[in-house]
């Protein structure tokens, strides 16, 4: 029971409240107890004074009525209670609990080995039998309850010192000669060795790191003295790594400054690099982006090329402060050198970083489709590595990026990953960020009061962990909240003091985004003409830095603000030239984000354009409006008022990881009580009708007849409870779905849309098909049944991908077909027909260019994939397309 592996109850479940203390003593032994007596005794016991009390051993009555009496004193309460019990056994138990209880986990192994205790099976045994507050493990293991435990050892530390300590570095050796560093650590601190402590530690503090284990770095931080530290720099370096990620920014400069020492004094020279690119990270958060660039170049000349690991991320923090002194040039140099570095090293962990690091750079250049494709690889990579801290990271990024592309549902999955992810593991400032991410996406769906409530949380954190960036940046995403909520004077408060942090980082990039913003909020409150300055600073910034997404932003709200301002002619003129050079398909959704002005400036656009071109960039933005409603109500029907007619409660999505959600919330993993039975809602949506025999087959082919059954029925039954309704329903042969169960599936549109495409050829009835397709089918889940499944709707997406991308081409909807064959390749890398009609799409369109890198990337997904070349019919279509000749 001690790990919950009995029955299904846990430690947590088997604790007395101070309610039940109470009760108990007063069923049981019709003494009363106050309220502050029950609170102290379940507290100092951890609700562990069950194992007194339901013990059948008579004598545990008279430690009771002894502590009764005693209750007035000063004594810890499980200290008395603990020596009661330990004076009544005989020596030999009592000389066994006190050296074993140097031991955190008993086996007899360890027990001989350690101990010395010649025959130690009968002396556990006796400890389980007489309930001496021990808890038998898996496979003959037992621990003491550590407050029985923290007692045993006091006592042999008081009268044997000299035993404690030779007991604690017998333990502490034999558990480092066999490789269990961190039960070493511990018995070496115990006795004071520290720097043996530190030198183990040192080792696996790299896997710590990638393990997401930061608090376990920063709790051994606490327990070594800096001069020990200082000897083991490349800890004080993870320890620095971990703090950062724990949003503990002056603890991170503090371990780096140790690190920088301690490789200084042993001339590591790629030691010390290292350890100041790390000061360089913790400076670009707090909004250094000077310092951190004069540093990072220093850095990186001071080892040169000899070093390419160290130069890697060297480039790489260049890059970043680049980005962040919005000179985008250099920033894309030099995180396409660490892309070229990390590839050519092979390290995924640097790979998946750097991939962040240029998704970021190139989403700010306009190139959101290319960022999302970086992002998608370093998110698979984050996977692969098993880091949550980097996975966090990269999914906040996918969601912001999916958000900017108008690509809500997977936005929203992308971001609720990466808040539960931050949360699980602590990690403030990727919650932060998830936090602000979530408040542009409501704010988006004009839900505009938990926008609010995001951004006000994504704020607190950014400021509680000296996070600048994150700090202004969602100061003004609250005061374009505020005004849209018609609080304009709060508004222009949140900018300013937005513009207020930017300046003081030096960052052009932020005071131009601010500078817009507060341009417009500005006209909306009628603050005469001094938001026209605002707009004449902010595009003027702009348009130096080579952002054409922020420029092209600028360009909207001024717009907006003339015609808020009753400048009806200018307005119309503004937006005519801006829809003339924006990309409708990357850039449509900085309109919907500038909210009702710009819907309402569009529509008056479109009643004065003539057809055209510039009338058809007007209607495909306006549709993005429309649709809005409908993103509400899909993925938060509580925000909007029900219908009669507003489809099942129920909706099940099995593309990606899987979810279930019930009434508009996400049915939570405890509720299902095992994965099995979330997994065989998913089986019988795909299957609807089975046999019994089916069923246990399939998810059960290990067990006897018998136990299958039990564990199919247990199985239903939690299934069940999940969802609050009978789900599965039984005619005597056959199980099938319940026929009240209202459930709207995601594989089932999918294959129906596909269908409508069989019979009508309706290509937008194959464009909706594969949209649904927003990953393989349910990832998460390994048995042989989904895996057939997955593979069968994985080959239907690509066929329709395929079919669908000739159709787009055909009708010469090239940017369309581009979205399509991007997608059919996240797939398929591989299918080589997918790159062929890449590159006609892409030469078609214009972007010459970018189909001849097209062909670069066939060759090397051909060669890396198949080990093959690409066919004759590709190397002629590259070469016309190189040539200039004509395609169609």
């Amino acid at each position: 029971m001690a790990r919950g592996g009995v029955g299904g109850i846990g430690p947590e479940q088997m604790r007395f409240l101070p309610e039940e203390v109470q009760t108990l003593f007063a069923h049981n032994y019709a003494t009363e107890l106050t309220m502050a007596e029950a609170r102290a005794l379940a507290d100092q016991s951890e609700g562990w004074i069950t194992g007194l009390l339901l013990t059948a051993y008579t004598r545990w009555q008279g430690v009771l009525q002894s502590w009764m009496r005693a209750r007035s004193s000063h004594q810890p309460v499980y200290d008395y209670l603990a020596q009661e019990v330990f004076d009544r056994q005989p020596a030999d138990m009592q000389s066994f609990l006190t050296v074993s209880s140097v031991l955190d986990e008993m086996s007899e192994l360890l027990c001989r080995e350690i101990l010395g205790v010649d025959q130690p099976a009968d002396l556990l045994k006796r400890l389980e039998t007489e309930n001496l507050f021990v808890a038998r493990l898996e496979n003959d293991w037992y621990r003491y309850h550590h407050l029985f435990r923290e007692f045993l050892q006091s006592r042999l530390l008081h009268h044997d010192p000299e035993g404690w300590a030779s007991l604690h570095s017998r333990a502490a050796g034999w558990f480092e000669a066999h490789g269990q560093v961190r039960e070493a650590v511990a018995h070496y601190n115990a006795i004071g060795d520290h720097a043996a402590a530190a030198r183990l530690m040192s080792a696996i503090a790299f896997d710590l790191y990638l393990g997401n284990q930061f608090t376990t770095l920063m709790t051994w931080r606490e327990q070594l003295p800096d001069a020990v530290l200082a000897r083991q720099p490349r800890l004080a370096l993870y320890q620095s790594r971990a703090a950062y990620k724990l949003g503990q920014r002056e603890a991170s400069l503090a371990l780096t400054e140790i690190a920088e020492a301690g490789y200084r004094a042993a001339g590591d020279t790629e030691g010390l690099a290292f350890s100041l690119l790390q000061r360089c990270q913790i400076w670009l958060a707090q909004g250094q982006a000077g310092d951190a660039l004069a540093l990072a170049k220093s850095t990186l000349a001071m080892i040169g090329d000899s070093q390419p690991q160290v130069a890697l991320e060297a480039h790489r923090i260049l890059g970043m402060a680049y980005i962040d002194r919005a000179d985008l040039r250099k920033a894309f140099l030099h995180l396409g050198r660490a892309l070229a570095l990390s590839d050519a090293q092979s390290s995924t962990y640097m790979r998946a970083l750097v991939r962040t690091g240029l998704a970021h750079c190139i989403s700010m250049m306009g190139q959101l489709a290319e960022a999302v494709r970086l992002n998608r690889e370093a998110v698979a990579l984050w996977r692969q590595v098993g880091s949550d801290a980097g996975l966090a990271d990269e999914l906040n990024d996918l969601g912001f990026h999916l958000l900017a592309l108008g690509q809500y549902d997977e936005s929203l999955r992308c971001l609720q990953e990466a808040l539960a992810l931050s949360r699980q593991t602590g990690l403030r400032q990727a919650e932060a960020v998830a936090l602000v991410n979530l408040g542009e996406l409501t704010r988006d769906l004009n839900l505009l009061d938990q926008a609010a409530d995001y951004f006000d949380q994504g704020h607190r954190l950014a400021r509680s962990i000296d996070s600048a960036f994150l700090a202004a940046y969602s100061l003004e995403a609250q005061g374009l909240v505020r005004s849209a909520q018609g609080r304009r004077t709060e508004a222009v408060a949140a900018i300013e003091a937005a513009l207020a942090l930017a300046a003081e980082q030096g960052s052009d990039y932020q005071i131009g985004r601010y500078r817009a913003s507060l341009g417009l909020v500005r006209a909306e409150s009628g603050a005469a003409d001094v938001w026209m300055d605002d707009f004449g600073a902010a595009i003027a910034l702009l348009t130096t830095l080579g952002s054409p997404a922020e420029l092209h932003r600028a360009m909207l709200f001024r717009a907006c603000a003339l015609y808020e301002t009753g400048a009806i002619p200018e307005s119309l003129a503004a937006i005519g030239d801006l829809l003339d050079i924006v990309d409708v398909d990357t850039e449509a959704q900085v309109f919907v984000s500038t909210g009702k002005s710009a819907k309402a400036l569009l529509n008056a656009a479109a009643r004065k354009t003539a057809e055209g071109p510039r009338l058809q960039r007007i209607r495909d933005i306006l549709r993005r409006f429309t649709a809005l409603d409908k993103v509400v109500a899909r993925l938060y029907p509580l925000a909007v008022t029900p219908k009669r007619d507003a489809g099942p409660a129920l909706r099940v999505y099995g593309f990606g990881p899987g979810r279930v959600d019930l009434n508009g919330e996400a049915v939570p993993t405890s509720a299902w009580g095992s994965v099995t039975a979330r997994q065989l809602l998913f089986y019988m949506l795909i299957h609807n009708a089975r046999s019994r025999e089916q069923i246990l087959a399939d998810f059960w082919p290990e067990l006897s007849a018998q136990k299958a059954k039990t564990s199919f029925h247990t199985t239903k039954f939690r299934l069940n409870r999940a969802l609050g309704r009978d789900a599965i329903d039984f005619d005597g042969q056959l199980y099938t779905l319940h026929p009240d169960l209202q459930v709207w599936f995601d594989v089932a549109s999918f294959r129906a849309s596909l269908g409508m495409w069989r019979e009508a050829q309706d290509v937008d009835a194959l464009e909706r098909a594969t949209a649904l397709y927003t990953g393989d089918f349910l990832t998460d889940c390994y048995s042989d049944w989904c895996e057939i499944e997955r593979e069968a709707l994985r080959v239907q997406c690509m066929e329709a991908l395929e079919t669908l991308s000739e159709r787009l081409l055909g009708r010469r909807q090239y940017r369309r077909a581009v979205r399509v064959l991007r997608q059919a390749l996240t797939l398929d890398p591989t299918r080589e027909v997918f790159h062929q009609h890449l590159m006609r799409a892409y030469a078609l369109s214009g972007e010459r260019s970018t189909a001849l890198a097209q062909y670069e990337r066939c060759v090397i997904q051909l060669r890396e994939g198949l080990g093959a070349t690409p066919s004759k019919a590709t190397v002629q279509l590259y070469r016309r397309i190189l040539n200039e000749a004509p395609l169609d």
